[in-house]
């Protein structure tokens, strides 16, 4: 049986001031994942490297600058078997000024959702250990590979509240 390589993509993690994360609520005419809340991102092209393709995705779907972000690592990459996708999370400061010149591709993005870190913290749900979360409040649902990044983030060194 001859398997498939992986489709490989990249996201963006933008934190705000270290206490917050923006996050995307996608289009539900999008083909992957329609409706679903998730970072901003999409498939490496072929000159890229994941940090380019991340900073190229914000770019594309909220109108946010390069400027306005100052990247500060790479989180473990995640596997999507359903869709033979290998995200890469790039975690990227994000300057505060830029929400105010978000404009949003409504073909892509239906909306942008903020969180808290601190609420993060508490919604955080472990479904099965090292491999599935949940975060679900008024705001939406996240899970999968979202709900993943999420919690690798707040384990991490870039994330400077105490968890």
């Amino acid at each position: 049986m001859m398997s498939l390589k992986p489709v490989k993509s990249a996201v963006i993690v933008p934190i705000i001031d270290d206490k917050e994360i923006l996050l995307i609520k996608r289009s539900k005419n999008l083909k992957n994942h329609p409706g679903e809340i998730a970072f901003p991102g999409g498939v490496i092209e072929n000159d890229e490297d994941p940090i380019k393709t991340a900073i190229r995705e914000i770019y594309e779907e909220i109108s946010i600058r390069r400027e306005h972000l100052t990247i500060i690592g790479i989180l473990e990459g995640v596997f999507i078997s359903k869709t033979n996708f290998q995200i890469i999370p790039v975690v990227s400061k994000l300057e505060r000024k830029a929400l105010e010149e978000i404009k949003i591709n409504k073909d892509e993005v239906e909306d942008i959702i903020i969180y808290s870190i601190e609420e993060l913290l508490k919604l955080r749900r472990v479904i099965v250990p090292g491999f599935w979360y949940i975060f679900a409040s008024s705001k939406g649902v996240i899970w999968g590979a979202t709900a993943r990044i999420i919690n690798d983030f707040l384990k991490s060194p870039y994330n400077k509240n105490s968890n």
